[in-house]
C-alpha cells in the first residue's frame, strides 16, 4: 500500500512539476481574431501585427472569420484552449461575442477590443468610426471645391458605396453622407455593398450606366476605392475625362498609396484615402505594449482613441512605407 501512495505521489508530484514548466517557460501567447483579411490593408495589418508581437517574444495564433459570427466565436473558444495570454478582437458583430469574452476574461485573458468595441474587454484600441466617414467625405468634397470649382450648386453628381455590415461600418457609412454639406454636390445614389474590390468594381460598372454624369463616389474603404478605381481605367468605362473623376475611401497600403500618387497625372483616379493614427509601425508597437502592460498587472485606459490622417497627392510621398 505504502508502494502505491508513493508511487502516486511521485507522479502527482511530476504532473505539478510539469504544469509549473508550462506556466514559467516565458512564453507568452497572443490571439487575433479578425473578420476578414481578403483586402490589401488587412493582410497587411495582420502580417506586420504578427512580426511585431513575434519580435517581442510572444507566440502568434490567429483567427479569420470571414464574416461569419459563429465561426469567429468558436475561434475564440479555441485561443481560450490554447490559453493565450492576451486576445486582440476585431470583431463581426461586437454584440454578438459578449458571452464568448466574458467567458475569456474568466479564465484569465486579457482582452485588448481593436476597431470595434465588444464592451467587454480590458481596452479598446481604435476609432471614432463616424469620424473616419466624415474624413472621407472632406477628402472628396476639398477636391471638388479645387477640380469643379465654378460649378453651381447641386450640379456635381456623387455616388456613395456603403457598407453596414458591423454597428462600426454602420457609423462609417453615415459619416459618408457628410459630402452632402458641399453645396455643389448631389448625392445621386447610395448603395450598399459587399465590402471587396471585385463586388465595388461591379456596383460602380452598373451606377455609371444609370448615372453616366457621376464625378465623385466615395467608399467604405479603399478596397473598394480600388475595385472603383480598376473600372474606370478599364476600356469599357463610360468615363470622357479621368481628370473630372475621383474616387475616396478609408484605410491604406502601398497599393493605395501608389494609386494617389499616381492620380496627380490621371494613373489613377484614387485621388484620397484616410489613415489612423501615425504610421502603422507605431499602431503595432501600441498594442504590443497594451499587451505587455496588461500580462503585467499594469494599469491601462479604458480606451485609446486614434486621430484620423488625411492623405491626398499633395502628402502621398509622405506615407509610402520604406
Amino acid at each position: 500500500m505504502k508502494k502505491i501512495i508513493t508511487f502516486l505521489l511521485v507522479v502527482f508530484m511530476s504532473m505539478t512539476f510539469l504544469t509549473a514548466c508550462k506556466q514559467d517557460d516565458g512564453v507568452k501567447k497572443v490571439g487575433f481574431v479578425t473578420p476578414y483579411a481578403s483586402n490589401g490593408f488587412l493582410a497587411m495589418l495582420a502580417s506586420g501585427l504578427e512580426k511585431s508581437f513575434v519580435d517581442a517574444g510572444y507566440e502568434w495564433n490567429i483567427g479569420v472569420a470571414d464574416f461569419d459570427v459563429n465561426k469567429q466565436i468558436q475561434q475564440i473558444e479555441n485561443m481560450i484552449t490554447l490559453e493565450v495570454d492576451v486576445l486582440v478582437v476585431m470583431a463581426v458583430d461586437p454584440t454578438s461575442l459578449k458571452d464568448v469574452l466574458t467567458t475569456a476574461k474568466e479564465k484569465g485573458v486579457k482582452v485588448i477590443n481593436f476597431t470595434t468595441n465588444t464592451g467587454v474587454g480590458d481596452i479598446f484600441v481604435g476609432s471614432d468610426e463616424k469620424l473616419i466617414g466624415q474624413t472621407v467625405a472632406e477628402l472628396a468634397s476639398a477636391w471638388i471645391d479645387t477640380r469643379f470649382a465654378d460649378a453651381s450648386n447641386g450640379s456635381v453628381e456623387v455616388a456613395i458605396l456603403e457598407f453596414k455590415g458591423t454597428p462600426e461600418a454602420v457609423h462609417r457609412s453615415e459619416g459618408l453622407q457628410d459630402i452632402a454639406k458641399n453645396s455643389k454636390v448631389k448625392i445621386a445614389v447610395t448603395q450598399e455593398v459587399k465590402n471587396t474590390r471585385i463586388d465595388a468594381q461591379s456596383a460602380i460598372e452598373n451606377i455609371l450606366l444609370t448615372y453616366p454624369n457621376v464625378k465623385a463616389v466615395l467608399t467604405y474603404n479603399t478596397g473598394m476605392a480600388l475595385g472603383v478605381n480598376d473600372y474606370a481605367l478599364s476600356q469599357g468605362a463610360p468615363i470622357a475625362d479621368l481628370s473630372a473623376f475621383g474616387v475616396f475611401g478609408s484605410d491604406n497600403d502601398p497599393e493605395v498609396i501608389a494609386a494617389i500618387q499616381a492620380s496627380k497625372e490621371n494613373g489613377s483616379v484614387l485621388r484620397g484615402a484616410t489613415q489612423l493614427g501615425g504610421p502603422l509601425e507605431e499602431v503595432y508597437a501600441l498594442l504590443v505594449g497594451f499587451a505587455d502592460k496588461l500580462i503585467a498587472g499594469e494599469d491601462v485606459p479604458a480606451e485609446d482613441i486614434a486621430v484620423v490622417y488625411k492623405i491626398d497627392p499633395s502628402n502621398a510621398d509622405n506615407y509610402v512605407r520604406k
